[in-house]
């Protein structure tokens, strides 16, 4: 039986004026309280007051209310990554940036810099999909691929992810991403500045390969 490989594309566009800031917000539903929302994202409530001058009184908010929540990046939350993956993964997380500028170069487009705690990131995501078994935008673990880069303090003005899985080589996995339209948009997409390369192997698929994208 001849064996599949799979890839997959994201993209999304986000304003500057949501991320990029040392907060994210909430927005009121019904049944909230400053209380439960103080529980659900884990800051109190004087906090939230601090980064919300125009809420006078903590006992009065309403439904559909955007609140600005305070940042919060705990030591438990920061990923954890092998800076010499077995197996040679490290060289071919360079190659596959090495290619991928190969071909924004081809194009005319400024080559990505390499961001290495994105690199960490997409290493996290890869490391994912073999672990629980899925192959998905979505993980189980982390979210939305913009959730986890937004977890693990990437900002961001701009985002796309391009997933493989089953590839063996950077060429050939740079490849089918340039024969895809969605992935090759995300490859050659001007305005993103920074591209981080997270590979495994092993799993269903034998290998996991994870390419995001930001712009900053």
């Amino acid at each position: 039986m001849a064996k599949v490989f799979w890839i997959i594309a994201l993209f999304l566009l986000i304003p500057t004026t949501i991320f990029g800031q040392e907060e994210t917000t909430h927005t009121v539903a019904p049944g909230d309280t400053m209380w439960s929302i103080s529980q659900q994202h884990d800051v109190t409530i004087e906090d939230i007051l601090k980064v919300n001058p125009d809420i006078v009184d903590a006992e009065v908010i309403y439904v559909k209310q955007v609140i600005q929540l305070p940042y919060q990046e705990s030591a438990e939350e920061s990923p954890t990554y092998d800076e010499s993956p077995e197996g040679g993964q490290g060289g071919f997380v360079k190659e596959v940036i090495r290619l991928t500028n190969e071909e924004r170069d081809h194009h005319g487009l400024e080559p990505l810099e390499e961001y290495e705690k994105l690199s960490k990131v997409a290493h996290l995501k890869s490391e994912d999909m073999r672990n629980e078994g899925y192959f998905s935008h979505n993980s189980p673990t982390y979210g939305s691929p913009f959730d986890m880069m937004i977890s693990q303090g990437i900002d961001f003005q701009g985002a796309g992810e391009n997933l493989a899985a089953g590839q063996t080589s950077p060429e050939q996995v740079v490849e089918e991403w340039m024969a895809s339209p969605g992935h090759q948009d995300n490859i050659l997409r001007s305005d993103f500045t920074h591209i981080g390369v997270g590979y495994v192997e092993g799993g269903a698929n034998g290998s996991y390969w994870t390419q995001m994208f930001v712009a900053q």
